[in-house]
């Protein structure tokens, strides 16, 4: 099993949002300011907890339903 993280570009949409807005979300300063420098390392840990919860039932679930 594998876990893909997008961490999405921001972009707003409408008549006021185009341009200068979205310029100043995509700032690096302010995409700094947002995302933690260890959000990798979270995610990670957040996957791994979450796969071992999975584990613990999953596989009965299967067996119970599985034609």
């Amino acid at each position: 099993m594998r876990s893909r993280f997008w961490l999405a570009k921001p972009e707003f949409k409408g008549p006021f949002a185009k341009g200068l807005v979205n310029k100043i979300i995509n700032s690096k300063f302010l995409k700094q300011r947002l995302m933690p420098g260890d959000i990798g390392r979270d995610m990670v840990v957040h996957c791994s907890m979450e796969m071992n919860y999975l584990a613990s039932f999953l596989p009965a679930l299967y067996a119970d339903y599985h034609h």
